[in-house]
């Protein structure tokens, strides 16, 4: 064999290379032993150690095995386990091939139990014992021990341990052999010794004598030792290390804390007192010793980076020192190590002045240390595999890795000479180590334990490390901080340095507990390491000067802490929500809410934050008025991928106690919680050794009050604030993170730091108008992803929601409208990949060509209008080409092959519009699909249930239908927004059956939450069956022109404008925008045409036009009211259109005037001054019969419906008062009040001694929004009545009444009374003038009435109060409107009309009933109600209409029921089936005791004699309680019955005791129904219940009698029930 020549010698991280070939074919240990001259084979050990050093070991001898044997397990290990190292799924228990296990709790019960070792050893039949380092390592009495029972020990003997490893006993041999020594408590000791040779005398060993006179006995002998030697000092255990049992004390006022401390790390352990050398640097050498007195240097360790003396990094070689100093120091090494027969593997550290170049003896480790792969690194020798061999007999020089190491060949017998350090090769490389601990940088590297959730540690070729947990690993408290080491080795120092550097940035570890990787990374990058000016003091001062490591920016930071606490609190409540859904419990869905309210304290500044989910995976972060999006991804192992501002951020968290940890990016930031510093809790495990303060003593800020400890680790717990201590643990108590240790009552309370709040917004933030970007088709991509999200649940924050909802749905339909669109979703880029880049090699070339020619064809037609994109031609393509196919099989595979290309070409084959519908009716599908649920279901657990059942007990999918559910008001919003978008585009129309379809679906929610999105369905399925306003105002604007067209002819049209006076359908919001028509003529004709309608209640007996010095068009009138009472208010309109009916009339229904004559002779006046009044004027009186006359007389009027009211008598034919009226239209207020003093003085003549009678009706012209809100309108109108009512009583002003009219919408209206001073009559507001007394307020007679506000004007709203003082009780709401049908030109409404109008106001009229019912300013009211009056005539059947009514009134049962709704009215104008006529049909609703609904039907019928009008069951109809009753009688108040039964259901929360009958008599009909189903042939029951109440006579007999409900008084009620069951 060739000696092996060192330029080919290979850095190996685990002694024998790999790639060596075991020429020696050896197989076994027992063949190894033979082979190289060994004592006895060892194939069995037990590992007295846990954590690293137990992996360590077993990972370096696997290694060295399978390199030498071929077999990795060729060694078999035994490991002792506690309970706590299996709890934290410790990683060498998993290593091992058999373990023990052990008692648990502090190391003196297992790993450091010399005796229980032994004995296991003994049990497992092991042939060696390798303890590590820590616990028994150092304990001279295990070697002894186990020699005594014939198993070898992989260290030292015995007799070496107790003269080197202990640290008392090492410093006397050094001084003893001359090596220098720091000044110490024994530094006068020395004891005579000789070198043993070859082991062949006694070792070397100090007297117990002179080893006690190095020893401190106590308290008292170490002050004195330490004042002797001179402060600062060190206070050491001999048995210490690893950081444990050491102090600095530069003081004496803490000497006696310290060296309590340092008693209670290592119990037992002799002490001795040790002068602190300042700025030295902490080297070490090495060694490696035989049993046969043969001992070499492996190089040296600088270890100088140290916390609290324990070692953080370490490097090797040792190149602070010159290699002249650095061999003397080797030298001393060995001598020592001879000098006691040392045997195994051992430290020899010094501390070396580097301004000196000299060296002082500091102790000797009888041990491998931790940082021991430093060595094999530089050297190539596997260590533990050494102390293996060396364990079994054979000699350094035959050992492989050592004869490597001085370039012989591997497996030779040369002797080779260790004592001439020259002829040893230089060490190869530098290694640089880091030590990974569970500790916490920022709080002095206080310890701490617990899980780990993940760790990933990158090796390569020049970075390795090991661990002793594992990703669900952990660290109890009674194991080692020290978890891991990472080594970096380089071919300089700055390479390693780098090496690392890269390796601990992407070290990633997610546990419970703070690590050191990122302040190594720190400390690596400091100036003073990179230029290797560092000492063992380098680190402390760092620590006390504050350095942290690198933190992220505060507001990335904030950000990302904040987004992954709010993602993970809502993770966590969404898991429970579904846990317990699988446990059939049904949770709060305010669980599930995507929104969180954080307060971060970060670096002293308190941030308020609003975190939102707005969509599954982003969050909008609100800040101070300011917020951003960012993009959240959880990865699978528990981190988050943050995206913001386009970086990326992975984070994880860990939320402790005080604290919440978040590591952003592999850097670690703590969020501090608001804490209260009178409350002292525990950060971690421990236990409790003692208070050092009296319970009850005074302490300051910063003061020690408890010694605890934690990881093995014997730390103090300061308090933060000052005030008196009181101590709520028992020392000795094991406490977990979060018990109260002590409380303290504060001196100061309001001195405590609070930190301070942070003020500003985010340096870049978001705008809530930013939308989507970039090409269409990626922008359209993300539009509808938003939207999306909106309908399930992810609404954006107030206040941004709506305009960012308003901006994405006009981007929308701006993207939807390009004409590129379909183009580029075809041939454009998604991700960067063409659409039909992803077909190519999967659809044929011909069909790929043909494509692209229709897209280049249609790309070049863009700019022609008729360009439509190529749907059909592109499909056509496809199927040409499917024809030219042989067999089914190709033709099936292209087919699919094409599908991604049909769906595009579907979506734009009815071009652009009908895409936007499609886009919309998926939204509004996504609605639907959840609404519907929940809509249908009578609670919320029989929709979870519904739910479960359709997601087959999916509990996730039924959370997010929930979620969704809960933010309905989002989602309303969304979809009225959507509905109105497309609707005032005109991209619905009636033909869409799909969108029909969606509308009814839409429409049929009947819960109070859908009731503004059925509203607006319902409106919009009206509107599309009617004409729209322009078509409507185009019509009225050809009636007006028709009647002027022969003006310049001198012929006119008049009657044509009959038209519009007599219309049963509703106009004003057309009509008052002719008040301002350009044609002064039309103004003119629009003027008298409203107030021919708005008066035509009364007798109008002169109209004249007049125009203001202005040029405003005015009409004046006069009218007085009819000169009989009427008990038909209605009278006119029914005999009118009797007579309609059969001959055309031209009469007005102002009675006494013929309008527009066509047979009398026109007046010819100039043609500018002509207007149709002076022809009405001047037309001479049209006699009408008797009959007709007397109905036109006694129409009621509009203004005086309070005296109707009142019961006040009309006045007789002998004093009729004649009224003046006065009408204008205004652009402006502005204009009103220059023309006003013009416009009283056309009231000077007509004056009146009793009482005002005239009245002025001023339009105005107000197109502005801000002129929409009626408060403010009220307020504008308020002023001015208030400002001019001086200049309105000399006239004799009656009212003033405001028309404020806006293009496209109902005027509303202000009426101001003289009997009120001017102010608002606020029961009239926004009373359509026509239409006041079908509102019927003569019904309201018994009761005091309030009018209500509301923001439906069409709508009118009462709260009324019983004006009898005895029923005071009685409060309840009136809601009451008309229904007119908007369309000019039809005569009569269709069903389908009248239902959904009629459904879409009873939702108005529940919408604002709503509003007031839980307005604090009306008492609890009860019985409220509702009545509707349809004007049309519709063809119908009343008696089969009652049933669709009922089911209309069923589906709002609910909500009618929690507003008290106790009875609705609704009035119609019915023409039957195959009848000409028409009449008063009214069905009455009622619902008295909320468990059975009636319906009656009557029919309005006038008595011929009397003229009364009364009520008359419809024929057909069930008969009803209003039978036979006047239809003016007013509403009755609550009676008794309904009293008690309204106190029961509200107050007590129970059923009405006769209630209980019609309980009955409900369930009974409904089981008689339900048996019909199934049963049609069988006779059903007309009455299946009959109860008769049962009474005590005043014999005190019960006897039968029939009595109303109510009369009881005894505490029993008892019926005799007859029932009649299926």
């Amino acid at each position: 064999m060739e000696v092996e020549d060192s330029s080919t010698h290979k850095r190996s991280l685990s002694g024998t290379n790999l790639h060596d070939v075991n020429i020696m074919n050896i197989k076994t240990p027992r063949e190894l032993v033979q082979l190289l001259g060994g004592l006895h084979p060892i194939e069995k050990v037990l590992i007295a150690n846990n954590g690293i050093a137990a992996v360590k070991c077993i990972r370096s001898i696997r290694r060295w095995s399978y390199n030498m044997f071929g077999n990795e397990k060729s060694i078999q290990f035994v490991v002792m386990v506690t309970p706590e190292d299996m709890a934290a799924n410790a990683e060498f228990v998993k290593l091992a091939d058999q373990h023990v296990d052990v008692p648990g709790g502090t190391n003196n019960h297992n790993y450091a139990n010399v005796e229980l070792i032994v004995e296991i050893a003994r049990q497992q039949e092991v042939q060696a014992v390798w303890a590590g380092w820590g616990h028994a390592s150092e304990n001279p009495k295990l070697p002894e021990m186990l020699a005594a029972a014939n198993i070898i020990f992989m260290g030292p003997p015995g007799h070496a341990m107790r003269s080197l490893g202990d640290k008392i006993s090492s410093s006397i041999v050094a001084q003893s052999a001359n090596v220098p020594t720091l000044p110490w408590s024994g530094s006068h000791l020395k004891v005579d010794c000789g070198i043993p040779q070859g082991g062949s005398c006694d070792p070397f060993q100090v007297p117990v004598d002179i080893y006690k006179q190095g020893c401190i006995q106590d308290l008292e002998s170490g002050l004195a030792a330490a004042r002797s030697i001179g402060f600062p000092v060190m206070i050491k255990a001999s048995e210490g290390g690893g950081g444990k049992g050491i102090r600095k004390c530069t003081k004496e006022e803490d000497f006696a804390s310290s060296y309590r401390q340092v008693l209670a790390e290592v119990p037992g352990s002799p002490i001795f007192i040790m002068k602190l050398a300042s700025s030295a640097r902490h080297l070490e050498v090495q060694v490696l010793a035989d049993v046969y007195g043969n001992c070499i240097s492996l190089y040296g360790r600088d270890c100088s980076v140290q916390r609290r003396h324990q070692k953080i990094i370490e490097e090797a070689p040792a190149n602070i020192a010159t290699m002249s100093v650095f061999q003397e120091m080797e030298a001393a090494a060995i001598r020592l190590s001879r000098l006691v027969g040392y045997v195994s593997t051992g430290t020899i550290e010094y501390l070396y002045d580097v301004k000196t170049s000299t060296f002082s003896f500091l102790e000797l480790n009888p041990r491998l240390q931790v940082e021991h792969p430093c060595s094999e690194m530089i050297c190539g020798v596997n260590l533990p595999a050494c102390q293996l061999q060396v364990a079994m007999g054979i000699p350094l020089h035959r050992i492989p890795d050592i004869r490597s190491m001085y370039c012989k060949e591997k497996f030779g017998k040369t002797p080779i000479d260790f004592e001439d350090l020259s002829c040893r090769p230089p060490p190869r490389g530098h290694v640089v180590a880091c030590r990974i601990t569970a500790e916490n940088p920022d709080e002095g590297f206080k310890p701490s334990g617990g899980t780990v959730q993940e760790l990933n540690f990158r090796s390569s070729v020049d970075v390795w490390g090991y661990f002793s947990v594992s990703a669900t690993g952990g660290l109890h408290e009674f194991a080692d901080s020290q978890f891991g080491h990472c080594f970096a080795w380089g071919p300089t120092r700055d390479d390693a340095r780098h090496a690392m550097v890269v390796a601990l940035k992407e070290l990633s570890i997610r546990a419970d507990f703070r690590t050191t990787a990122e302040y190594l990374v720190k400390l690596l990058e400091h100036t003073q390491f990179r230029d290797n000016n560092i000492s063992t003091e380098w680190l402390d001062g760092l620590i006390v000067s504050k350095v942290q490591a690198e933190r992220p920016d505060p507001i990335v930071a904030v950000t990302c802490g904040a987004v992954h606490i709010a993602d993970s609190e809502i993770a966590k409540a969404t898991r429970e929500f579904c846990a317990a859904l699988t446990r059939g419990q049904i949770m709060s869905p305010e669980m599930l809410k995507k929104v969180r309210n954080l307060e971060l304290i970060y670096d002293n500044f308190k941030y308020k934050l609003s975190v939102v989910g707005i969509a599954p995976t982003k969050y909008a972060v609100i800040l101070n008025n300011s917020f951003i999006e960012v993009d959240v991804r959880r990865l699978t192992d528990g981190s988050s991928l943050v995206r913001f501002n386009g970086e990326s951020y992975v984070t994880y968290m860990k939320e402790d106690i005080t604290h919440f940890r978040i590591v952003v990016g592999g850097r670690t930031c703590i969020f501090e919680k608001e804490n209260d510093p009178s409350i002292c809790h525990t950060t971690s495990t421990g236990k409790l050794l003692g208070y050092l303060v009296p319970d009850g003593a005074h302490v300051q800020a910063g003061d020690p009050v408890a010694e605890v400890e934690v990881m093995k680790m014997v730390t103090q717990f300061t308090v933060e604030a000052s005030g008196t201590v009181k101590h709520e643990m028992v020392p000795g108590h094991n406490f977990r993170a979060g018990e109260v240790l002590v409380t303290i009552t504060l001196d100061d309370p309001t001195q405590v730091k609070r930190p301070l709040l942070f003020t500003q917004t985010f340096p870049n933030p978001s705008s809530a108008q930013c939308v989507p970007g970039g090409k269409p088709h990626h922008a359209l991509r993300e539009i509808v992803n938003h939207l999306s999200a909106i309908m399930q649940g992810y609404a954006f924050p107030m206040p941004y929601f709506r305009t960012r909802l308003i901006s994405l749905v006009d981007k929308l339909f701006e993207v939807c409208m390009n004409r590129r669109l379909p183009l580029l979703e075809m041939r454009g880029k998604t991700f960067n990949i063409h659409l039909l880049a992803t077909l190519a090699g999967r659809i044929p070339q011909e069909i790929e060509l043909g494509i692209q020619d229709q897209l280049q064809f249609y790309e070049k037609s863009l700019s022609s209008m008729l360009c439509r994109f190529p749907a059909q031609k592109i499909d056509a393509v496809i199927y040409d080409h499917l024809q030219t196919l042989p067999h089914h099989s190709e033709q099936d595979a292209v087919f699919k092959a094409c599908q991604d290309i049909f769906l595009k070409t579907k979506a734009f084959s009815a071009g652009e519009r009908a895409h936007i519908v499609q886009i919309v009716l998926k939204l509004l599908q996504e609605y639907i699909d959840i609404e519907l649920m929940f809509a249908r279901s009578h609670s919320e657990e029989s929709a979870v249930q519904f739910l479960l059942n359709k997601h087959s007990n999916d509990c996730q999918a039924v959370a997010n239908a929930m979620f969704s559910h809960s933010q309905l008001d989002s989602k309303n919003v969304l979809v009225k927004i959507l509905l109105e978008k497309v609707f005032d585009k005109r991209l619905f129309s009636k033909d869409q059956g799909d969108v029909s379809f969606l509308l009814k679906e839409l429409a049929n929610l009947g819960s109070s939450s859908h009731s503004s999105v059925a509203l607006v369905a319902r409106k919009i399925l009206m509107k599309m069956h009617l004409p729209s306003y322009e078509r409507r105002k185009n019509n009225m604007e050809c009636i007006f022109l028709e009647a002027m067209e022969d003006s310049f002819a001198g012929t006119y049209a008049p009657e044509r404008l009959e038209r519009i006076v007599n219309s049963q359908t509703a106009v004003f919001d057309v009509l008052t925008g002719f008040f301002y028509h350009s044609s002064e003529t039309i103004q003119q004709a629009a003027l008298e045409v409203y107030v021919r309608r708005s008066y035509v209640a009364y007798t109008l007996t002169d109209i004249t036009h007049r125009r203001s010095p202005s040029g405003c068009v005015v009409i004046q009138f006069a009218f007085h009211i009819p000169t009989k009472s009427a008990q038909d208010p209605e009278g006119l309109y029914r005999e009118v259109h009797r007579q309609e009916s059969g001959m055309r009339s031209r009469s007005s229904s102002s009675g006494s005037v013929k309008i527009f004559d066509m047979e009398s002779p026109p007046v010819l006046t100039p043609i500018r001054n002509r207007s149709p009044t002076t022809l009405l004027n001047a037309a001479p009186s049209f006699s009408i019969g008797d009959e007709l006359a007397s109905a036109l007389k006694s129409v009621v009027s509009i203004d005086d419906l309070q005296q109707l009211e009142r019961e006040a008598e009309r006045p007789s034919a002998g004093n009729i008062v004649m009224r003046l009226g006065v009408m204008a239209a205004f652009s402006s207020l502005k204009e009103l009040e220059s023309q006003l003093p013009w416009l009283l003085t056309l009231f000077e003549s007509n004056q009146h001694d009793a009482e005002p009678i005239n009245v002025l009706n001023v339009a105005l012209c107000m197109e502005s929004d801000e002129f929409q809100d009626d408060e403010m309108l009220l307020g504008i109108l308020s002023n001015f009545a208030r400002q001019y009512s001086d200049d309105f009583f000399p006239v004799q002003l009656r009212r003033i009444t405001f028309i404020i009219c806006h293009q496209g919408r109902f005027p509303k209206y202000f009426t101001f009374r003289e009997r009120l001073a001017y102010q608002e009559d606020a029961i009239y507001r926004h009373v359509d003038p026509a239409l006041a007394f079908k509102l019927e307020m003569f019904r309201l007679g018994n009761y005091n009435v309030e009018h209500c506000p509301s923001r439906n004007p069409h709508l009118h709203l009462y709260y009324g109060q019983a004006k009898d003082l005895r029923l005071n009780h009685d409060r309840r709401f009136f809601a009451r409107t008309i229904m007119r049908h908007p369309d000019l030109l039809e005569k009569e409404a269709t069903k389908d009309l009248m239902q959904e109008a009629g459904e879409r106001l009873l939702l108005e009229a529940l919408d604002e009933l709503e509003v007031v019912y839980y307005d604090s300013k009306y008492q609890k009211t009860d019985c409220n109600h509702v009545f509707i009056n349809f004007l049309p005539v519709v063809e119908m059947d009343p008696v089969a209409y009652a049933n669709e009514l009922g089911d209309m009134i069923r589906r709002y049962g609910e909500r009618l029921w929690k507003l008290r709704v106790i009875e609705a009215e609704v009035r119609m104008n019915v023409r039957p089936p195959k009848s000409s006529s028409s009449h008063s049909v009214r069905f009455v609703i009622s619902n008295l005791s909320g468990y059975s609904m009636d319906i009656h039907i009557y029919k309005e019928v006038v008595d011929a004699t009397t003229g009364v009008a009364f009520y008359k069951t419809y024929p057909g109809a069930t008969h009803g309680p209003l039978h036979g009753h006047s239809t003016h009688e007013p509403y009755l108040c609550k009676d008794k019955t309904q009293l008690r039964r309204y106190i029961a259901q509200k107050h007590n929360n129970t059923t009405y005791v006769y209630d209980y009958i019609d309980l009955f008599r409900v369930a009974l009909e409904q089981r008689w129904q339900a048996y019909h189903r199934n049963n049609p042939g069988i006779h059903t029951p007309d009455r299946p219940l009959k109860a008769i109440e049962l009474v005590l006579n005043k014999s005190g007999k019960l006897v039968e009698e029939s009595r109303p409900c109510g009369l009881n008084t005894v505490g029993m009620v008892t019926w005799r029930i007859e029932l009649k069951t299926p």
